[in-house]
């Protein structure tokens, strides 16, 4: 079973989340921060990542960086959730670090094909 680690500041987005991605029947583990979210990763292991950038404690970039440091996840895809066009274009241009990108508010057909491209399913 694919092991997709859910990062978002709000209990409803990573709800919805749930939600649109149920057809996959993925396990879900779950983060409400960066930081909560960098232990989860390390732990957990997931075959990918699905994360907001704007969050307390620790952002989701400075999370992805760190994830992005530790071998075992060096590999796994992100895709980052975020309301900020501008905001993701410039990101890109900086070769952030994270695979795809799903802007908010989320559209599930999207989100869909995004998860499929990035798990090559």
């Amino acid at each position: 079973m694919i092991r997709v680690l859910l990062v978002d500041d709000m209990l409803a987005v990573r709800a919805l989340l749930k939600i649109f991605l149920g057809e996959f029947n993925f396990e879900f583990v779950e983060a409400s921060t960066g930081l909560e979210g960098f232990g989860v990763a390390c732990t957990k292991l997931p075959q990918l990542i699905i994360s907001d950038i704007q969050m307390p404690v620790m952002g989701g970039l400075e999370m992805l960086e760190q994830v992005r440091a530790v071998p075992t996840l060096r590999e796994v895809p992100i895709i980052v959730l975020s309301a900020d066009e501008q905001q993701l274009a410039l990101l890109t241009a900086q070769n952030a670090p994270f695979t795809y990108v799903a802007l908010k508010p989320i559209d599930p057909n999207i989100l869909k094909a995004v998860v499929r491209r990035a798990l090559k399913l």
